[in-house]
């Protein structure tokens, strides 16, 4: 028969601390890890950070970023949030496959994700799909006629993987809340509104930060498809690391913003 420990007893309490501070040794290792990164940054920060920043060409490479990453987010929230809610509360046959496809792009890596998609788009259907879809995207951005290597690119590049994360956390909302009738309780809006909020939100770091398709899909052509994700990497291999730990600095400030945004709202409570 199993006889509980007395409450007296020293024993789980020592070897909780043993355990917690066993577990310390990673955590501080990975804590300091994320601060070298941050701290590599700042002390590679040029001392005329402010001329930099504002300089035309930064300005640009900001504007077109935020433009793209925006619309690439807007679009995967959108397109997220409806499949999402098909996958968690339809059933059919083959719909362990479909979420099959919408889980690949988490897993795959972003970098062949987009060679998959460039390589689809030299086929004779691509080449259609390209022509159609880029005269149209085109017209709305009122600049030339082709898809690959300019803004939709950049969008389209972005969307990839920002679509399979929105659609992660929608359907993991939507299968949290009950659906036979609309939320109509206050906690029940609360959990639903907190679940497509963070996908907002996750699809817009994410689209930010996205390096691999954008590089392929639209390559860091100056003053046209550059970002700030492959400004740095221009930079950087041109030798110019002020520039790039400035480049760097911004999108740091832009990530940990959304993310202070994110847990102020209590996002980060959503099961994902």
């Amino acid at each position: 028969m199993h006889t509980p420990p007395r409450l007296d007893d020293p024993t789980p309490v020592s070897a909780s601390r043993w355990r917690c501070a066993l577990a310390a040794v990673p955590t501080a290792g990975y804590a300091l890890l994320v601060a070298a990164c941050l701290g590599g940054i700042l002390t590679a920060l040029p001392a005329d950070l402010a001329e930099t920043l504002g300089e035309k060409r930064f300005g640009e490479t900001l504007q077109r970023t935020l433009i793209a990453c925006s619309a690439a987010a807007a679009a995967a929230w959108l397109v997220g949030t409806l499949s999402g809610y098909f996958l968690a509360r339809a059933r059919f046959p083959g719909k362990g496959l479909l979420e099959l496809l919408f889980e690949a792009p988490l897993v795959i890596p972003p970098v062949a994700l987009g060679a998959g998609l460039l390589l689809f788009l030299i086929t004779p259907a691509g080449q259609t799909l390209e022509r159609a879809f880029g005269a149209n995207a085109m017209v709305i951005a009122g600049a030339g006629s082709n898809l690959l290597y300019d803004l939709p690119a950049l969008v389209l590049a972005q969307f990839l993987v920002a679509a399979a994360i929105a659609a992660r956390v929608a359907r993991t909302t939507f299968a949290g809340t009950d659906s036979s009738s609309h939320p109509h309780s206050r906690a029940e809006r609360v959990r639903l509104g907190r679940g497509l909020a963070a996908g907002a939100v996750l699809a817009w770091v994410r689209s930010l930060g996205e390096f691999g398709p954008v590089l392929i899909l639209a390559d860091a052509i100056a003053e046209k498809t550059t970002v700030l994700t492959t400004g740095v990497l221009v930079h950087v291999r041109s030798g110019d690391f002020a520039v790039a730990a400035a480049a760097s600095l911004v999108l740091v400030l832009l990530s940990l913003s959304a993310l202070i945004a994110a847990r102020a709202c209590g996002l980060h409570r959503v099961p994902l």
